[in-house]
């Protein structure tokens, strides 16, 4: 079958190729190399999960992936060894490290020792911070293309993987940064701990009780809100956490150069990242998660909107072709529209079983939609119906560069 691929859009089609031949079999391919017209024999094989799963480290500000092996043939890596750098929390560790993280940094070594995997930095993360009330600085070793880099990170403690109880701690609708020494001195407060308010809720009880971007919280309930570096993002929210949701908490604050006082009903929090439903489809090969509070927010989705996030989307796999991305939003699955992981696997399954030709996503990217449709190959193996299963050369390989 001649290729003819001469823009992004026809890559599809030579993933259909690809996709369509049996995990196995051997096939001759036809290729240019320095000008010469050559043929190769490629076996194809099962390819294994794109990405690993994303983990939270606290102490660290971060979420992380273990490496498969398909990603790091993605990143040119001999092995799977190290950690991929997903997602920082502004002024966490993390990001206010010197140089600080990046997404898509591997970390590859703590103090000297190898970082094989997730668990291993956990590990040692751990093992470092035991005892320890305040932050401890590790150097980390960590790759950014193909540059080896080196940073000094403050860990702090790694909270528990499972905390039942967070639900019902307290939260205070509102985002802060902490108030460095040099933020002091140029609002004239010098020599004062608290935090600046960056972003009030709409329609929570912060907002209703008169806070405001810009307003420096000094004190709350009469005790100094103790953050002065970048480690101590996380002070205020420990405080209003050690308080009862529907109480009322104190601010006494600094606006405009004059202070002022704030009383805000605390709120229970609502759910987290990873507290969220999450549903992986090994059909279409990508994975959604529920929107957080934060996410509809920030992406400018509320919920009356709908729509889940689209968190993985494997390479070469059936979503990908389709030119479904890792970010988007998706709204509806042919013309249904879903706001739920269950909603999704409902979808999904339905269509499953009426394997149709085609399959139409209903995306929010930025701030634009577009239909995406997707036309799967279907096969029935030992009374199972599923999709093609994804296939890639593993023979004579060509690197992007090569291509160009």
């Amino acid at each position: 079958v001649a290729t003819d691929a001469r823009i992004r859009e026809d890559i599809p089609h030579i993933n259909s190729l690809i996709l369509s031949t049996t995990i196995g079999k051997t096939v001759p391919v036809t290729l240019q190399r320095a000008g010469k017209e050559i043929t190769v024999n490629v076996t194809t094989e099962g390819r294994g999960k794109a990405h690993g799963d994303d983990e939270e480290l606290r102490g660290w500000g971060i979420t992380g992936q273990n490496l498969t092996r398909f990603s790091a043939l993605a990143l040119h890596r001999s092995d799977t060894k190290g950690v991929a750098v997903v997602t920082l929390r502004n002024g966490a560790p993390a990001s206010e490290a010197k140089p600080p993280l990046q997404p898509n940094d591997i970390i590859v070594s703590f103090n000297g020792k190898p970082v094989d995997n997730i668990e291993t930095l956990r590990t040692l993360s751990t093992e470092l911070t035991k005892d320890k009330e305040s932050p401890v600085p590790a150097l980390i070793g960590y790759e950014r293309n193909f540059l080896k880099l080196m940073t000094v990170v403050k860990i702090g403690k790694e909270a528990p993987k499972e905390q039942p109880m967070l639900a019902k701690k307290a939260w205070l609708p509102a985002s802060t940064q902490v108030l460095t020494q040099d933020l002091a001195k140029a609002f004239n407060l010098e020599g004062k701990p608290g935090v600046r308010v960056t972003r009030v809720y709409a329609g929570r009880s912060a907002e209703k009780a008169g806070l405001k971007v810009g307003d420096i919280l000094l004190k709350l309930d009469g005790d100094p809100i103790e953050a002065s570096r970048p480690e101590d993002s996380e002070v205020l929210s420990t405080l209003i956490r050690q308080r009862s949701v529907g109480s009322e908490a104190t601010f006494d604050a600094v606006r405009d150069g004059q202070p002022v006082q704030v009383k805000v009903t605390l709120e229970a929090p609502p759910s987290r990242s990873n507290e969220l439903k999450h549903y992986e489809d090994d059909n279409f090969e990508f994975s959604v998660r529920e929107l957080s509070f934060e996410e509809r927010l920030d992406r400018e989705t509320p919920e009356s909107e709908g729509g889940v996030l689209i968190d993985m989307v494997q390479r070469a796999g059936w979503a990908s072709m389709a030119m479904v991305q890792g970010g988007d939003i998706l709204l509806a699955i042919d013309g249904k529209p879903v706001s739920t992981a269950d909603g999704v696997k409902d979808a999904l399954k339905e269509i499953k079983a009426h394997t149709p030709k085609q399959v139409v996503f209903f995306v929010k990217r930025d701030r634009q939609t577009v239909y995406l449709e997707i036309e799967p190959i279907w096969e029935k193996n030992n009374g199972q119906i599923t999709t093609s299963q994804s296939a890639k050369p593993v023979q004579d390989s060509t690197d992007e560069k090569e291509k160009k």
